[in-house]
């Protein structure tokens, strides 16, 4: 019980505390909206405005992946899809082996693969300036080793009636 009882003026004390977690140090602040247009504008440019270069690579392999992704798909979709026509039509095409539906099930495959990639390349390209604002956002919060929480009673005294 009194243990119980210790625990509860503790949680009393620090509740009539006085907290200060950062002090008024002036940040250099980036822009965020700066930030935001240059990664639209050229993608990676809003991290290196932020000085966070080493995001500068995984974004460009995002999109670089995306974007050749995309095109690997588009360009057997178009094979597929032309040699489909190219049999419709009456003329000859370069898959004699596979019947309408295999040709039809291999449309739908790298077509749906393409859209994919194509959507997995624009969240890339949009978490892109997502993450610059955020960051430009940020950049004025003190993060440095010299933050301190500082404890101080309340003007409330606590009287225990034990």
């Amino acid at each position: 019980m009194n243990f119980v009882r210790f625990l509860i003026f503790l949680g009393l004390i620090a509740m009539n505390s006085v907290v200060i977690a950062q002090n008024n140090v002036k940040q250099k602040v980036k822009s965020p909206r700066t930030a935001g247009i240059l990664s639209a504008v050229l993608p990676g440019a809003g991290q290196f405005y932020n000085g966070k270069y080493w995001k500068i690579p995984i974004v460009y392999a995002g999109i670089g992946a995306g974007a050749y992704l995309t095109y690997y798909n588009w360009r057997w979709y178009s094979v597929y899809r032309n040699a489909f026509l190219n049999r419709l039509n009456g003329e000859p095409d370069p898959f004699p082996q596979l019947s309408n539906e295999q040709l039809k099930q291999y449309i739908l495959y790298y077509r749906t693969n393409m859209e994919w990639s194509l959507a997995f390349t624009i969240i890339v390209y949009g978490l892109n300036i997502l993450d610059a604002v955020v960051d430009a956002h940020l950049s004025g919060f003190d993060v440095s080793d010299r933050l301190a929480i500082y404890l101080g009673p309340g003007n409330v005294s606590l009287r225990w009636h034990l």
